[in-house]
């Protein structure tokens, strides 16, 4: 048997990580003070991707695109979940459909807050050109602020640039307008609260200056009326809804209560065009 001393030294050093771990990663879900974090259930990590989520994603009106989203659960090196979206435009869709295809992506930690973003362009060339354009952003977050990385590709030739840094506080958090949250809890009507905008598809087209949109503080509040997210459909989930708004952009999220799914998100970006993306169910 070891000596007390060195009893001592393991009972404080396992109280001293016990003690960071809950301050680190649980307590910010208990504040009133910040964001509301991403909902990680326990189910999440095991069934990870191989569940995922269609959306139905229209612009002023007329569906464009198809999405579908999901999460995977990353264990090694640092554990860490990924939750990714892919949009891609449904043949004859008209304006808009600038790309093949467009993915992105966020990271947390299990508290539920950001470590990361990422993003992946595949640019549709016109009249069936033979032109190879892609574009990606990778960002990480480091004493409160987030760096992004932007890498693109035009006829094999290769670019790097770096976007402009965003500064996010202390935890960060981070919406993207064309990418719902995959869960969110603690929601009481009358909340507000701050989060960041991050327009991934617009960073990943407009070159070094980056989206105008990302970077902006967004102000979100939880509305006391609680609707259906199909009006339409009266045996449709009643949820609780959140209005987000920064500079140029809107955002309408209706949420399950139960589950804190988002079943819609409406967003209006620089006030021109409509967007509503729709849960298939």
């Amino acid at each position: 048997m070891p000596p007390r001393w060195a009893i001592f030294l393991i009972l404080a050093g396992w109280a001293l990580t016990t003690i960071w771990l809950l301050m680190a990663e649980y307590v910010p879900l208990w504040s009133t003070d910040l964001p509301a974090p991403v909902l990680i259930a326990l189910s999440d990590e095991t069934i990870g991707s191989r569940t995922s989520t269609r959306w139905k994603v229209s612009m002023d009106g007329k569906e464009i695109y198809r999405g579908v989203s999901g999460l995977d659960y990353i264990e090694k090196p640092e554990e860490k979940f990924l939750f990714w979206m892919d949009l891609t435009p449904l043949p004859n869709a008209g304006v808009g459909t600038i790309f093949k295809t467009f993915r992105s992506e966020y990271m947390t930690g299990r508290s539920g807050f950001l470590k990361g973003v990422a993003g992946k362009l595949e640019i549709q060339p016109p009249l069936n050109l033979p032109l190879d354009a892609q574009a990606s952003m990778e960002g990480s977050v480091t004493d409160g602020k987030l760096y992004r990385k932007l890498r693109e590709t035009f006829q094999g030739k290769e670019t790097r640039r770096e976007l402009p840094i965003v500064e996010l506080g202390k935890p960060g958090m981070v919406w993207f307008p064309l990418m719902p949250i995959w869960r969110l809890g603690r929601l009481t009507p009358g909340s507000r609260w701050t989060v960041t905008c991050v327009d991934a598809l617009g960073d990943l087209t407009q070159g070094s200056a980056g989206s105008r949109l990302s970077g902006k503080p967004m102000k979100v509040e939880v509305l006391s009326l609680e609707e259906s997210w199909k009006k339409e459909d009266p045996k449709a989930v009643i949820c609780r809804r959140l209005r987000a708004v920064s500079e140029e952009c809107q955002m309408e999220i209706w949420i399950d209560p139960e589950s804190g799914r988002v079943m819609k998100q409406e967003v209006v970006l620089e006030f021109r065009h409509r967007w509503v993306l729709e849960r298939e169910e």
